[in-house]
């Protein structure tokens, strides 16, 4: 048989690197989808059931959230940095010398969720950091305006994440052929 024209290690390297990013893409949809759906869980759910908990009993509500921060810490740091470093390689490989559109729709998307972690580190975790200290040291009246301070920043920090899986979801049906007709 013979060899294609361009039979270079990078050529072959290069082709192989576009076979895979689709599966990168899917990847990254199903990790940003898991990330984000816990996000809306604790803004839809967790939050306001935490705020509710904390008008009765602020004591109660403040250890609750002591137990669950340590555990959801790390998982949002590491879902949060694979799921953009694969939406960044599906961005490149999806568009080989193609569509400029998608290149800057997987680069905005990869962009606004790495964008979540600084967001996490200089609001989120400074008003849990406080949060867990007044609850420590058994301050009622100021766990209700911590736990509010927090829901709030935790809420644009879903936001976030709904844009960001929404443009993923959009990048994921419009690169799928559409069927056609009999």
């Amino acid at each position: 048989l013979p060899l294609p024209a361009m039979t270079s290690p990078t050529h072959y390297l290069a082709l192989l690197l576009a076979h895979l990013a689709p599966l990168a893409l899917l990847l990254a949809s199903l990790l940003l989808s898991l990330y984000s759906g816990s996000a809306l869980y604790v803004a839809l759910v967790e939050a306001p059931a935490l705020l509710a908990a904390a008008a009765s009993a602020p004591a109660a509500a403040a250890a609750h959230f002591r137990r669950l921060i340590p555990r959801a810490q790390p998982l949002n740091g590491l879902a949060g940095i694979f799921s953009a470093g694969l939406l960044g390689y599906a961005a490149w490989g999806l568009a080989p010398g193609g569509l400029v559109v998608d290149r800057v729709l997987g680069v905005a998307c990869g962009i606004m969720v790495v964008g979540v972690v600084p967001w996490s580190v200089m609001f989120v975790r400074p008003a849990a950091v406080a949060l867990v200290a007044a609850s420590a040291e058994g301050a009622g009246s100021e766990v209700e305006v911590l736990l509010k301070r927090w829901a709030g920043r935790h809420a644009v920090r879903a936001f976030m994440l709904l844009v960001a899986i929404g443009l993923v979801f959009y990048r994921l049906v419009s690169y799928m052929p559409c069927p056609r007709p009999m």
